[in-house]
């Protein structure tokens, strides 16, 4: 869909690839991440913000948006993890049902967890279904 709204000529690249074992060509001002980061293992992510860091410049800024806990934001085949979890199940149209990554974070925890990193980040949440942050690498 996206290439059939984007200009012909804009800078675009697309890519596929494995987001754990990518390797980013060039560094960027701006990296943004929507509902993503509550997909990411526990075990991946150090190595996930580190790979952030690599596609930065210097004086570049991340921005990101996921969902925030709330019980009416999912639909009613999909139960929230119990808080702590990180596993949740997808039940698809067809019957079939997927256990799959979920990580919930509240914003607090998820600052101080970013500044064991080296980052210093600010993250809300909205009334109800999501949560949202910006952040730089804290100079050494």
């Amino acid at each position: 869909m996206n290439r059939s709204k984007v200009d012909a000529g804009a800078p675009v690249q697309y890519l596929v690839e494995d987001v754990f074992t990518w390797e980013p060509a060039a560094r960027y001002d701006l990296v943004f991440f929507g509902f993503w980061l509550s997909h990411v293992p526990d075990s991946h992510f150090q190595a996930f913000w580190s790979l952030v860091e690599r596609a930065l410049k210097p004086d570049g800024r991340v921005f990101f948006v996921d969902s925030r806990y709330e019980a009416t934001s999912t639909s009613e085949d999909h139960k929230l993890p119990d808080p702590g979890s990180s596993v949740s199940r997808r039940l698809l149209n067809d019957g079939r049902a997927f256990d799959i990554v979920k990580v919930y974070y509240h914003p607090r925890e998820l600052e101080r967890r970013l500044l064991t990193l080296g980052w210093t980040a600010e993250v809300r949440e909205t009334p109800t279904y999501f949560i949202y942050g910006h952040g730089v690498r804290t100079p050494a």
